[in-house]
């Protein structure tokens, strides 16, 4: 009931998902006249509001696992998932030039999250709605540490070039790639990932800071909280995926022509299948 699924209804055993991934997804480059890289930067940082699942981790005190020989799951760690490169690959070769063993493509599973014994079910560690947790976190204590509770705003660090308000700077995020070590922090701990997403998240901070400025100013009589409080009513509803991002997709024109505000009753969240493949976690 944990185990990956390997078989398909016929009792077949299922394609690589290397050899999915190389036919539905040939290498080409297609420029589009319309969408710029920017379409994608935006669409990421919407996948980041929405879902975040965590990996598998080593054992205590380690960090996250090197599942690339091909036994790993046996010799490294029981979670990990290393996918073989398939005969013909564009780009892998299936046998690893240096050492002469078969390649493998390392891949860790997600973290298991279910509260009963049964078929295994995956975390997401963000809000399933479109409410800019990517820049206020998802829990009491994240956003006190984004805060600067002066003024409803949130804390910044001064470009040393210009004096400019970028995102508060961290020294000891775990997966931190910079040669300095010093990474960005945000809402969400994926906001160094790649300049493009970083500028975004600088600009619904920047954002953030300025409408807490602007109602200040109208408003000299209110304290810090009703001033933070307020500013993040009005960024979350700038942050309209209808009005900033309009993907070219039949599911979203239809969502347009629909209320935008569901009823109730109706079911909110993210389903497993875009959480863990369609956005890649």
């Amino acid at each position: 009931i944990g185990s990956p699924r390997a078989l398909s209804v016929s009792g077949k055993p299922l394609p690589s998902p290397r050899l999915i991934s190389v036919s539905v997804h040939p290498d080409t480059s297609r420029p589009h006249v319309r969408y710029s890289l920017m379409f994608m930067q935006f669409a990421q940082l919407l996948d980041h509001d929405l879902t975040h699942t965590p990996v598998n981790k080593g054992f205590v005190g380690e960090s996250i696992l090197d599942c690339q020989p091909c036994d790993a799951m046996t010799t490294v760690h029981p979670e990990c998932f290393p996918i073989p490169v398939p005969e013909g690959d564009p780009y892998f070769p299936k046998v690893n030039i240096t050492t002469g063993k078969p390649m493998c493509i390392p891949v860790t599973r997600s973290m298991p999250g279910q509260l009963t014994l049964g078929y295994r079910e995956q975390l997401n560690q963000v809000s399933a709605y479109v409410d800019s947790s990517f820049v206020y976190g998802s829990d009491v204590c994240e956003m006190n540490t984004l805060r600067a509770f002066t003024s409803g705003k949130m804390n910044i660090t001064r470009s040393p070039a210009r004096g400019k308000p970028l995102m508060p700077q961290i020294t000891t995020h775990p997966e931190c790639k910079s040669s300095s070590k010093v990474c960005f922090r945000a809402g969400d701990a994926r906001a160094s990932e790649q300049p493009g997403l970083a500028a975004l998240h600088t600009l619904f901070l920047r954002e953030h800071n300025r409408i807490a400025e602007q109602l200040s100013t109208l408003n000299p009589h209110w304290g810090d909280e009703k001033l933070y409080q307020t500013s993040a009513t009005h960024s979350v509803g700038r942050h309209s995926t209808h009005r900033l991002f309009r993907v070219p997709a039949s599911s979203v024109r239809v969502a347009r022509s629909t209320q935008t505000r569901s009823p109730p009753y109706r079911l909110k969240g993210t389903s497993k299948v875009m959480t863990q493949t369609a956005m890649l976690r």
